[in-house]
Formats: structure tokens, sequence, C-alpha cells
């Protein structure tokens, strides 16, 4: 990325990095992705049925993260379960959902969003 980075531009590169990568685009969605005010709002992550429990899900969301920390950008979402989908059985619940969204440093806000913050290089996380 070269110039300001934005929201858009985040986006851009993730799905650069997402659409060549074989463990990704052959056994997950691709992730939904918005540009919002001050970053990036995550609408859906979902591993095929066949895949999940094998960290892609994670691996997705760290590369996200990682472009959004360099680029002083947030990631908010809505945890909530996908709606029925055959490729993406076993989506977990709301419960679950907030659990691993914290497990990768996300926290609520309070109003039923959750928002990662940016890290600077150093952070220890």
């Amino acid at each position: 990325m070269t110039g300001a980075t934005t929201p858009e531009s985040i986006i851009e590169a993730f799905g650069g990095v997402f659409d060549v990568d074989p463990e990704l685009r052959t056994k997950m969605r691709k992730p939904g992705l918005l540009p919002g005010r001050d970053g990036i709002w995550l609408d859906s992550i979902a591993v095929f049925t066949e895949h999940q429990h094998q960290g892609h899900a994670s691996r997705a969301l760290a590369i996200l993260a990682g472009l959004c920390d360099r680029g002083g950008m947030t990631i908010r979402l809505r945890p909530q379960p996908l709606e029925h989908d055959l490729r993406c059985d076993n989506a977990l619940d709301r419960d679950n959902l907030v659990a691993w969204y914290e497990r990768h440093d996300f926290t609520d806000e309070g109003d039923g969003t959750m928002v990662h913050q940016p890290r600077k290089a150093g952070d220890g996380h």
C-alpha cells in the first residue's frame, strides 16, 4: 500500500492476499468487509464445514488485523451466527463467537459491537 491508508485500501490489500492464498481461498468464504469511518467493519467470516477448527478463520483475521494495525485502523463487528449456509454448517453461537473474538483481542464496546484497536509495533501481542 502506498500513500494514505484508507479502509478501502486495506480491504483491497486483504482481498489480494486472500485471492492468491489457496489455504484460505479454497477453505472458507471470503470475509465480508466494509469500509467504516475509522476502519473496517467485519460483516462475516466463515469456514467451510469440512475445514473448520483448523485455524483458517484465525489466520484470515490475523492477516486483516496486521493490515489494520499497520494502517492505524480499527476493526468493528457485531458478533452474530451465520444464517444457515450449507457450505459453512456448524457455525458458532453468539456466546462462542464473542469468546472467539475476545481471544483475538476484540473488546465489547457495550452496545453489542466489538472492536479491535490497532496495535503499534512492539505491543507484545
